[in-house]
């Protein structure tokens, strides 16, 4: 289960007044800058940021305001003995602080994002506000009105610190709101051998992980979590945090979102791997009390080891969970809907989902399964079910209680029928999509149009979450465009809606 722990930056938010019309720019440059110049253009450009370690002269004498921005020069590298930092001066709702970049300055030949790079060695114990040591954490965060913005972030060695919300890239203090960050590529982190003892995971984002989220207002999307130039077995993507995560690419870790989240769509969360550390526990999706969420258009896929989703909503809430892509799951626990770790324990509601219930080419799970004897109630309508396990209620639910089940419009295959003879395969082009209009699930589903007003993206068929360029380390959305679900006549089960290819032109 997830740690229930406040990040330990005890620093408060500073509120610095001001208007977005006196906002100045600041150009930083590692490789050729001076912090004893004014820093406001790129020719008198500064080397660090303000608060970083190094910072002197004009940069150290910086007061940042509202609407400021601060910009990074493409291709350039900031090493170990520059991380270590916070950032603790607020914008206001009139303008936020841009930490970020402008893609017409650059070194090299091409842009190409401004990297923060620790080396492979752990960040020296800095202190942050309130005199407080912070271990092993590139950044963090204790100001309101934030926008971090198309860094990459590289280097990182996690090395167990004892110290819950650190050991990782970036911080968020538990009272920083309305901050954004967007459009960063993490990667490239290594570990200490594992300690023997109980141990707090390497994390790429971490935030507050109480109900409601300390880090209201705030959200994290298009950023690329990809270990593939790592071993695969340690990092977290996101643990705790803002409230709202979408448009996300993660890859090849130990683990994938594990937080308090009330909006969760349009993500890749793929190959979660067993961590190094035994002590850990792997997670694709786990929110473990929030109120009302909706978790739609995501794909979750490969996750080996841990669990794939968890859904626990709170006393008095409901968790809507439609148009997701769930397959090659190698465990037990495929869709779990579980008891609030708080209050106990609220609704949940599963539309429209295309779940391959255990690993490719051989499912054998039960797909909704440890329904919680707490949970008040759930609904199960419009999914496409694979799966060769035939009980209890053919492969689809069980419960560990008496919560009272509604289902209708379910379709249930066995893998043999669902691929083999229908071409439901994760091969396909859009896996697991049907191929015409005499596919399985064409038809087969009830029309929810009434469910549209209040479910985002309900009235179309599913995205797919972003499509990732390997070549950029960038997100674009969306990875499939949707198609439109009829205002009248039956809906299609499942995470698709059939489109008739359309006629050739002569």
């Amino acid at each position: 289960m997830a740690r229930f722990a406040r990040l330990l930056l005890i620093a408060g938010c500073g509120i610095i007044l001001g208007n977005s019309v006196f906002a100045r720019t600041y150009y930083i440059d590692y490789s050729g800058g001076s912090d004893k110049a004014n820093g406001t253009s790129r020719t008198t450009d500064w080397q660090h940021l303000p608060g970083m370690p190094g910072c002197e002269a004009s940069c150290a004498a910086a007061s940042p305001r509202p609407g400021d921005k601060f910009i990074l020069r493409g291709g350039v590298t900031w090493p170990n003995s520059s991380l270590g930092w916070e950032w603790i001066w607020s914008g206001n709702s009139s303008g936020s602080i841009y930490i970020g970049v402008d893609e017409s300055w650059y070194a090299g030949s091409s842009w190409a994002r401004p990297v923060f790079n620790g080396g492979g060695a752990v960040i020296p114990t800095w202190k942050d506000g309130n005199k407080a040591p912070v271990f092993n954490l590139f950044f963090a965060i204790t100001a309101n009105y934030v926008v971090l913005d198309s860094i990459e972030w590289t280097g990182f060695y996690e090395h167990y610190t004892g110290h819950y919300g650190q050991d990782g890239y970036i911080g968020l203090h538990y009272n920083s709101t309305n901050l954004e960050i967007k459009n960063n590529y993490f990667h490239g982190w290594t570990h200490t051998p594992y300690g023997g003892t109980s141990q707090d995971g390497g994390l790429c984002i971490t935030g507050d992980s109480s109900w409601p989220s300390g880090n209201a207002n705030s959200s994290i999307h298009d950023n690329v979590f990809d270990g593939s130039d790592t071993a695969g077995d340690s990092m977290e993507a996101l643990h705790g945090g803002p409230e709202a995560i979408y448009n996300n690419y993660v890859n090849n870790m130990s683990n994938g979102f594990v937080g308090e989240y009330t909006l969760v769509h349009d993500n890749v969360v793929q190959n979660i791997n067993a961590s190094y550390n035994p002590t850990m526990h792997e997670n694709g999706l786990e929110i473990n009390f929030s109120g009302t969420a909706y978790v739609y258009n995501n794909v979750f896929a490969h996750v080996r080891q841990g669990l794939a989703i968890w859904l626990a909503p709170n006393q008095g809430a409901t968790h809507y969970f439609y148009n997701n892509l769930v397959y090659d799951i190698p465990l037990t626990n495929v869709v779990d809907l579980a008891a609030s770790l708080q209050s106990c324990c609220g609704n949940i509601v599963s539309y429209n989902n295309t779940v391959e219930c255990g690993v490719d080419g051989a499912p054998a799970y039960v797909c909704f399964g440890g329904i919680a004897s707490g949970i008040a109630a759930v609904k199960l309508a419009n999914n496409h079910v694979i799966t060769n396990a035939t009980a209890p209620n053919k492969g689809m639910w069980f419960e560990n209680g008496n919560t009272p089940v509604t289902e209708s419009n379910n379709i249930v295959m066995s893998y043999g029928t669902g691929c083999t003879k229908q071409g439901y395969c994760s091969s396909s082009e859009f896996p697991f999509s049907p191929k015409s209009t005499s596919s399985g699930t064409v038809g087969k589903g009830a029309n929810l149009k009434d469910q549209c007003p209040k479910l985002p993206g309900l009235c179309n068929d599913t995205t797919l979450g972003v499509a990732y360029h390997m070549s950029s380390h960038t997100v674009s959305y969306p990875a499939r465009t949707p198609n439109p679900r009829p205002a009248t006549g039956a809906w299609d089960a499942g995470a698709y809606q059939f489109k008739q290819p359309s006629a050739p032109t002569i």
